[in-house]
């Protein structure tokens, strides 16, 4: 019933081509940030590209925006949105208890509704980007507790040796005197031989 879809942009214009082929009702705008600057240039340009999905929206689509970023609030954005943040927005996190083992905070909707949210997931952007996901599912009907029990199974999309747990290893290295450049990190299972 819903299709999630990622837009990723490294130019102007790229945002706009995948909303083209894919046509959302609804989309958010989690960040604008100096990231992509490399490709951008500008700051400018990269409000630009995030708006591409809000512009893209139809007439009674809803544009969930994240009322801690300066850089969102500075477009002033005038069609139907719905914004969502740390003790910002129509959808407010707060009273955030962090700890080695993840983050506790409630959620406040613009009817007055609140609900808990446990996460393994650590840190203030990760309780934003999820209020965000809990503003826009909550908004298409899902209730605060369906979203408590999904927030509670979120798992860390980290990729790398260095995260506790992780199923990902460093390549095995090359023989001596080998040309490979192959340095990209696979699944630990992908190289059965290393530790």
């Amino acid at each position: 019933e819903i299709f999630v879809c990622e837009m990723g942009a490294r130019n102007v214009g790229d945002i706009k081509e995948i909303c083209d082929i894919v046509h959302p009702d609804c989309g958010i705008i989690t960040s604008v940030g100096p990231q992509h600057l490399e490709s951008f240039h500008t700051i400018d340009n990269i409000k630009k590209t995030k708006f591409e999905l809000a512009d893209s929206l139809p007439d009674d689509g809803i544009a969930f925006l994240n009322g801690n970023d300066e850089n969102i609030a500075s477009v002033g954005y005038k069609r139907k949105n719905i914004t969502y943040g740390v003790e910002a927005g129509d959808y407010q996190a707060y009273d955030l208890s962090l700890s080695s083992k993840g983050t506790t905070f409630k959620i406040k909707t613009p009817t007055g509704e609140t609900a808990e949210f446990t996460t393994k997931l650590i840190g203030k952007h990760n309780v934003q980007n999820v209020a965000g996901a809990i503003a826009c599912a909550h908004t298409l009907g899902v209730s605060l507790p369906q979203l408590a029990g999904a927030v509670r199974r979120l798992q860390s999309g980290c990729r790398s040796a260095r995260c506790p747990g992780s199923p990902w290893k460093a390549p095995a290295p090359a023989a001596p005197g080998s040309s490979s450049q192959h340095n990209r990190w696979k699944p630990a299972q992908q190289y059965p031989d290393t530790p």
